[in-house]
């Protein structure tokens, strides 16, 4: 059975923290303070975290793919990579059903529907 790693994305030297995580197939929550803002699955997890753009800004805050944050607030991921081949959807799936992250949408639509 997998286990939950967690990753601080934002380093104290001002780089992205994204070197350690593994470049294997899961689902990741990431986190601001601690509220869960978005989950997410991916067949190589390191390659798509990667591709989110975390940076700091010039006024002293973080500029994520969902909004603008200041630089106190702590941005961690929780990693969960799987051995078998499409465990990953499945556990994203029940994951943004009980969270209900902020970003999530799509689970939004669906109720509607």
């Amino acid at each position: 059975m997998s286990r939950w790693t967690r990753y601080n994305m934002m380093s104290i030297n001002g780089h992205v923290g994204r070197l350690s995580i593994p470049p294997a197939p899961g689902v990741y929550v990431i986190y601001f303070d601690g509220t869960p803002v978005y989950v997410g699955q991916s067949a190589n997890v390191k390659a798509r975290l990667g591709s989110y753009k975390f940076r700091y800004g010039y006024a002293r805050n973080i500029h994520t793919p969902w909004m603008e944050l200041a630089d106190s607030v702590a941005v961690t991921v929780k990693v969960k990579c799987s051995r078998r081949m499409g465990d990953w959807a499945m556990w994203e799936i029940r994951l943004i059903s009980r969270l209900q992250p902020e970003f999530n949408t799509h689970h939004l639509r669906r109720r509607a529907a």
